[in-house]
């Protein structure tokens, strides 16, 4: 992380698109350092590429060296022979510094820039461990089938292991036979960070996998059934967490107790007229909630769907 801060070019934001999930954080990290911001677009499709960074001028992209982005100034994150001496002293990052911005494709089809602060990243973080269970020195490791640039991908595979101290993964396995091999490569606590579409065709490939302490989805519904399915596969419970771009994850449900949703530590829900709104110490204002819900007596609440769906 120092030898990279101390290359990267004098500019204020960049597009971190290394693939490998060890590297994205080191690249994250030493931008970071740099008082650089990290853009997460919502996709790789060379069009959104080029439409942020033409955006975000002081942009440039930080790439695998078999990986440049055409029409924006890339820089190739090349690996060093050896470590670079370790820092004098500790880098201490303030909780208000932005240092992502995570967009999110909207109606429009047009990127729109969600702001995220280091107390925001770290307090996420923090909730989901604890509803989790994860308590330091746990010897966790967290295999993930999702984009580390996607919301959920940075929090539950890159903020949550740095936070809680938890091996991380370095891979993104796609297919059954990846997913099942990547596990096998980590030992002690299995921490599977997942989707439905992963688990449905883990589901369907039946293929023998190591046993899993928990497994955490999202991105989309979950089906009990398929939910009931994954556990008995897996060996293991099956929870998902409720979040969208502008507060990040707020909520948490073991799918098969029921579908009501429990709100996360720190974080809890306002009513302005009809609408509910997410508020927090790390949110500058009340978010609202995107999707139409009821909330019960205890806090707990059921989604009904988007408040965009007809």
């Amino acid at each position: 992380v120092s030898r990279l801060a101390d290359s990267l070019p004098d500019r204020s934001v960049v597009l971190n698109l290394l693939s490998s999930r060890y590297e994205f954080l080191v690249g994250f990290a030493a931008a970071m350092l740099r008082g650089q911001v990290t853009l997460l677009p919502q996709s790789r499709a060379l069009q959104t590429l080029r439409r942020i960074a033409g955006d975000y001028r002081e942009s440039y992209c930080l790439t695998n060296q078999d990986d440049p982005i055409e029409g924006i100034e890339s820089v190739v994150l090349r690996r060093q022979g050896s470590l670079a001496s370790w820092p004098k002293r500790m880098p201490h990052l303030p909780l208000d510094r932005v240092v992502a911005i995570a967009f999110t494709s909207g109606s429009t089809g047009q990127p729109t820039p969600n702001k995220k602060i280091w107390g925001a990243l770290t307090a996420v973080a923090c909730a989901t461990g604890a509803r989790l269970g994860i308590k330091p020195g746990d010897r966790t490791a967290v295999v993930a089938t999702v984009p580390h640039q996607h919301m959920f991908g940075l929090e539950a595979s890159v903020m949550l292991p740095i936070v809680h101290g938890l091996v991380m993964h370095a891979g993104r396995p796609l297919f059954p036979a990846d997913i099942r091999d990547a596990l096998a490569e980590v030992g002690g606590t299995r921490l599977l960070v997942t989707t439905p579409l992963h688990l449905r065709a883990c589901v369907a490939e039946r293929l023998r996998v190591p046993p899993v302490g928990l497994i955490l989805s999202a991105t989309a519904p979950l089906s009990r059934s398929l939910a009931e399915a994954a556990e008995r596969h897996f060996q293991t419970t099956v929870h998902e967490i409720f979040g969208f771009a502008e507060a990040g994850s707020v909520a948490e449900r073991r799918t098969l107790d029921g579908d009501r949703w429990r709100l996360l530590g720190g974080v809890g829900l306002v009513q302005d007229q009809a609408r509910w709104m997410v508020q927090a110490k790390y949110l500058p204002v009340p978010v609202r909630v995107p999707d139409r819900i009821t909330v019960d007596a205890e806090g707990l609440f059921v989604v009904h769907g988007r408040e965009a769906d007809q």
